[in-house]
């Protein structure tokens, strides 16, 4: 990697330059995952009384985009709920001097100071340089915060073309129905998401960047997109090897999948090694109840996943992780 790859300049706005960005267009925000939201008014009743106490507002991280806006990279929404705030979109516990306002809003706020206090109310921003890398965006924004999957997927949607974005929005949507078997269901971010990280285990185990061999998980989803725009034959084999894994061991699948009580579903990100092992036994030939006790009542599969929990999800870690699955289904270790 090029050590000048990221590009970061530091610029302070008040809160009042900000508000009008964001009633401009000029400044937005990524969704969050309604769980994230359940706090919110107690960030922001203790977000107002540390402002009028004098306490600095944390820098925030800023995705600068192609035409010039601001995509805010924050993971806990302090700069969201401020502008919410003065919107008089939300209300707090309000707190000041002797003074204390039970779900107020901006309008309950009568002693004019402290609406002036709020408005004057630097804050520094760290922005992202357009010219850097839009992995490194990606990375730099999971660094500042621990992203939710609805808040990556809704960055990653934002900062990326539209036309990357349809191409997976097509692919995840063609995926989803094969899964649930053709029943009608809106298509939703975290399908994306999913999807996305499907579609690029399955390239790994496919062999596609055999050059490429250190790249990590932002990079690899980067070049994952870039693979789906340029190569119909990437999609179509990709759909085709789930159409057949689903057909071969469908029942089976569907029990891991949404039926069992101890895993309801599959953690978002290793969907696709789940389809990779699939894959595997069908060209064995393995007959459905041999995966499931290699897959359900092994430790296989913990194994596995922990060799990417622990660890950056480069290429080579997938490496690893498929490898681990291909010995175990190979040599029939099932104890």
């Amino acid at each position: 990697m090029d050590f000048n790859a990221v590009e970061i300049y530091e610029k302070k706005y008040t809160l009042d330059q900000l508000y009008e960005m964001y009633i401009d267009g000029r400044l937005h925000f990524a969704k969050r995952a309604v769980a994230e939201k359940k706090n919110d008014k107690k960030v922001l009743a203790d977000l107002l009384d540390a402002i009028w106490m004098g306490v600095p507002v944390p820098d925030v991280y800023i995705s600068e985009m192609q035409n010039g806006d601001f995509l805010v990279l924050e993971s806990d929404g302090k700069l969201k709920l401020l502008i919410s705030f003065l919107r008089g979109k939300i209300s707090a516990d309000i707190y000041y001097e002797q003074t204390v306002i039970n779900n107020g809003d901006i309008f309950s706020l009568h002693d004019k100071r402290y609406v002036a206090r709020l408005y004057d109310t630097q804050i520094g921003l760290r922005i992202v340089d357009y010219r850097t890398p839009l992995y490194l965006h990606m990375q730099i924004g999971k660094l500042a915060g621990s992203w939710s999957a609805t808040t990556e997927q809704s960055v990653r949607e934002s900062i990326y073309d539209r036309k990357k974005i349809q191409i997976l929005s097509d692919v995840s949507n063609t995926t989803w129905r094969m899964i649930h078997e053709g029943e009608k269901r809106l298509f939703t971010a975290i399908d994306r998401y999913r999807t996305l990280y499907m579609v690029m285990i399955w390239l790994v185990y496919r062999n596609r960047w055999q050059q490429q061999t250190n790249m990590r998980e932002q990079q690899l989803l980067e070049e994952t997109m870039i693979t789906m725009s340029s190569s119909g034959h990437a999609v179509t084999a990709f759909l085709g090897d789930v159409e057949q894994c689903l057909k071969g061991f469908y029942p089976f699948a569907r029990q891991y999948l949404f039926e069992r009580e101890s895993l309801k579903n599959i953690e978002n990100k290793y969907w696709g090694l789940f389809l990779c092992a699939l894959d595997m036994g069908r060209y064995k030939g393995r007959t459905q109840s041999k995966m499931a006790v290699l897959l359900l009542h092994s430790p296989l599969w913990s194994r596995v996943v922990r060799i990417l929990k622990n660890s950056p999800f480069s290429k080579t870690d997938i490496k690893r992780a498929l490898n681990e699955l291909s010995r175990s289904i190979n040599n029939d270790q099932y104890n």
